[in-house]
């Protein structure tokens, strides 16, 4: 009888502390280790769940803004560069940058500029945020970047088109002047040809002005290009050429300039505007460009 009633008191206690240990699980929940990742931006592209595309051209700066939230407090956000799936070492250090993080929330200001080297590849940025707990959480952004206008400059045969003196409403292009083309290099120097019709009769003055280098500019919103050179009566003397862009695309340059003319018996102020059309490309390199140096703008003297 005295063992039943030690048996009976035994399983009291053991349930009573099952019971207690029930009750302390229940008052202990685990961590919150959910981490809220976002990137948002103007013409940013959602694709799925923590996926996002934005569409930039060569030489414009992307700039989205990255946020984190975290109960369990924020660590750091880490961002990782790649390129056609590879890591990109070249990009901060070994391919990522650390941006360290404290408290429950981070705001994070994400800036690049692609360069001709990231055109027509798979660009990617993966956005890794990690909780005090050890715990991550990520985003992937994929740029497509496209070559912009200023950067297939250097990647095209430039052929003049059209020179339409503005003042007098007319087409001014010369015959001998319908071969002519510019090489704009990527390292800041140019070439000119002139093809077989140079040198004679309207283009007999090609080549008094030799055009090393070339540069474009921006200004309030306005792009200029110019370009600098010497004259070979006095190659001492620097000259400097300066056009407005009035429009500039993959295929198209179009160069406005104000001139005096009055020596020439024309008006102290005559606009021209230059129309250049994108070849199928440059010519092999190492290969000379035809003709003699660029002159410069056409005499108008001779129209």
């Amino acid at each position: 009888m005295k063992s039943i009633n030690r048996f009976f008191t035994y399983s009291l206690l053991l349930s009573a502390l099952v019971a207690f240990t029930g009750c302390g699980d229940d008052d202990d929940p685990a961590p919150d280790n959910t981490i809220t990742l976002a990137v948002t931006g103007t013409d940013l592209e959602t694709t799925g769940a923590g996926m996002y595309r934005y569409a930039v051209e060569s030489g414009e700066e992307v700039a989205l803004t990255v946020t984190a939230q975290a109960p369990a407090g924020l660590s750091n956000l880490v961002i990782t560069k790649t390129i056609n799936n590879q890591v990109d070492q070249s990009y901060g250090t070994n391919g990522s940058t650390t941006v360290n993080a404290t408290g429950n929330s981070l705001t994070h200001n994400f800036t690049y500029t692609p360069d001709a080297e990231d055109v027509d590849q798979l660009v990617g940025f993966t956005f890794e945020a990690t909780n005090a707990n050890g715990v991550s959480e990520e985003v992937v952004l994929t740029l497509v970047v496209t070559l912009s206008p200023i950067d297939n400059l250097p990647r095209r045969q430039w052929n003049l088109t059209s020179v339409y003196w503005v003042d007098e409403e007319e087409e001014g292009i010369k015959e001998c002047e319908k071969d002519n083309y510019w090489l704009l290099n990527e390292d800041g120097t140019m070439e000119v040809g002139y093809g077989e019709d140079t040198a004679t009769g309207d283009c007999a003055f090609d080549g008094f002005n030799v055009w090393e280098t070339w540069e474009i500019t921006e200004e309030d919103g306005v792009q200029y290009f110019t370009r600098r050179g010497y004259g070979i009566f006095d190659p001492e003397t620097p000259l400097e050429e300066t056009f407005t862009i009035n429009e500039l695309t993959t295929t198209t340059m179009k160069l406005q300039q104000t001139v005096d003319l009055s020596e020439l018996g024309g008006d102290a102020e005559e606009t021209f505007i230059y129309t250049y059309e994108a070849g199928p490309g440059r010519p092999a390199p190492g290969r000379p460009a035809p003709g003699r140096p660029d002159p410069g703008r056409p005499a108008p003297g001779n129209r």
